[in-house]
C-alpha cells in the first residue's frame, strides 16, 4: 500500500489534492459496493483490504501514467532546445567570428528556454511543428525566443505571488508585443514552405493553435493585472490594457528578457 501511503504523505497541490478525492471516492465505491455483493458473512477486513488493493493499484496507474507523460514532455523540451542551439552553431560558423570561451557561454545561456516547462502545451504544439525549422531556421528560432519569453514575463510575475509586481502593466504590454511577433514569425513561414495547399491548410490550423495557446498565459498575466488594480486601486499610474487589440510589430524584437527582483528589462542578445 506504499502508493496511498506516499499520496496521503506528501505534500499536497492541486494535483496531489484531486488524486486523494479520486482515490477515497473509488475506495468507498468498492467497500460499500462489494458489501452489498458479498455474503453478508464475509469479513470486512476483507472487504477493506481489497478496497486498499484496488485503490493502490490505481494510484499506482495514475502516476506511472503521469510519469510516461512527464517523460514524453520532457524529451520534446530537449528536442526543441537542439533546434535553438543548431541554429546558434550555425550562425556562429557563418559569421566566422573568434568567440572567447566565456562570450560562447553568455550566448548559449541567452538562448536557453528556461520558461517553457511551465506550459505543457505549448511544447507539444512547438515540437509538433519542429519541421518547420528547416524550412526557415531564422523564424523558427524567433519564435522559439519569442513563446519562451512570454512563459518568462508569466514565470517571474507567479513567483511573487501573492504579490504582484509594480510593472505588472508594462510586462502585459510586452507579452502582447511578444505574442504579435510570434504570430507574425509563424506567418512568414508561408513563404518558405511547399506551395501546395495541403501546407497552406497546415500553417493556417497551426497558427490558429498557437494563438489560441500565447492567449491562454496573455490572459493569464491580463488577469494579474486586474487583480493589481484591484488590489491597489485607480490612480494617474494606472494603465487599461487590452490585449485583444493589434499593435505594430517588429519581428526581429523578441526580447531576451532579464528578470531582476523587481522589474525587468529587455535586451538583444542575437548571435
Amino acid at each position: 500500500m506504499d502508493e496511498i501511503v506516499n499520496l496521503f504523505k506528501n505534500e499536497n497541490g492541486y494535483y496531489k489534492r484531486r488524486l486523494q478525492f479520486n482515490v477515497i471516492l473509488i475506495f468507498v465505491v468498492i467497500f460499500f459496493l462489494f458489501s452489498k455483493i458479498f455474503n453478508p458473512n464475509t469479513s470486512t477486513i476483507i472487504i477493506l483490504i481489497f478496497a486498499l488493493f484496488i485503490s493502490n493499484m490505481f494510484v499506482k496507474s495514475t502516476n506511472n501514467t503521469n510519469n510516461d507523460v512527464n517523460e514524453k514532455i520532457f524529451y520534446k523540451l530537449q528536442s526543441l532546445q537542439e533546434k535553438m542551439f543548431d541554429y546558434i552553431n550555425n550562425q556562429i560558423k557563418l559569421k566566422k567570428k573568434k568567440n572567447t570561451k566565456e562570450d560562447l557561454d553568455k550566448i548559449y545561456k541567452a538562448n536557453i528556454l528556461d520558461s517553457l516547462y511551465i506550459d505543457s502545451n505549448l511544447i507539444d504544439f512547438l515540437y509538433s511543428v519542429i519541421t518547420l525549422y528547416d524550412y526557415n531556421p531564422d523564424e523558427f528560432y524567433l519564435l522559439l525566443k519569442g513563446v519562451n519569453n512570454i512563459l518568462k514575463l508569466r514565470k517571474e510575475i507567479e513567483d511573487y505571488l501573492p504579490n504582484v509586481p509594480q510593472n505588472i502593466a508594462e510586462m502585459l504590454e510586452t507579452a502582447i508585443k511578444l505574442k504579435v511577433n510570434c504570430l507574425n514569425n509563424f506567418q512568414n513561414f508561408i513563404y518558405t514552405i511547399p506551395k501546395i495547399n495541403k501546407m497552406n491548410k497546415y500553417l493556417n490550423e497551426s497558427i490558429t493553435e498557437l494563438a489560441i495557446l500565447l492567449n491562454n498565459s496573455i490572459t493569464t498575466i491580463h488577469n494579474y493585472n486586474k487583480d493589481y488594480i484591484k488590489k491597489n486601486g485607480i490612480n494617474n499610474m494606472t494603465k487599461f490594457i487590452e490585449i485583444n487589440k493589434t499593435k505594430p510589430f517588429d519581428q526581429f524584437s523578441n526580447y531576451a528578457i532579464v528578470p531582476t527582483q523587481n522589474s525587468f528589462k529587455l535586451i538583444d542578445l542575437y548571435v
